[in-house]
């Protein structure tokens, strides 16, 4: 169940998260169900960014045992979904992502 946070700089960047899952779990091969979005947008004064850019930012928590090819192909399919969704470039699209060991995740009072 990898958590997907995107920041937007722009109030005006509207993102439909069901339409972005959808994207992502079509290009993973995975249900949508599986996803959990959340998107931010921000201004430009709760935020400072020395490169001056306004690119979206996504932070994927995600579980390490997917491995490093699975979780950069849900970084890939991310980036493309928000690119697609904000008329913007995939290469400009900053995606970062956090492993979560097993054991390390409650998911109805199991840990995962």
């Amino acid at each position: 169940m990898p958590i997907i946070k995107i920041f937007t700089q722009k109030d005006d960047q509207k993102l439909d998260l069901k339409t972005a899952a959808e994207l992502i779990s079509a290009d993973m091969g995975i249900g949508p169900e599986r996803l959990n979005l959340f998107a931010e947008a921000y201004s430009s004064g709760n935020c400072y960014r020395a490169s001056g850019n306004d690119n979206p930012v996504i932070n994927i928590s995600a579980r390490a045992h997917n491995g490093q090819e699975w979780i950069q192909r849900l970084m890939a399919a991310s980036a493309k979904a928000v690119a697609a969704q904000l008329n913007v470039s995939e290469d400009s699209v900053i995606v970062y992502a956090h492993e979560i060991e097993d054991g390390y995740l409650l998911i109805n009072g199991n840990f995962t």
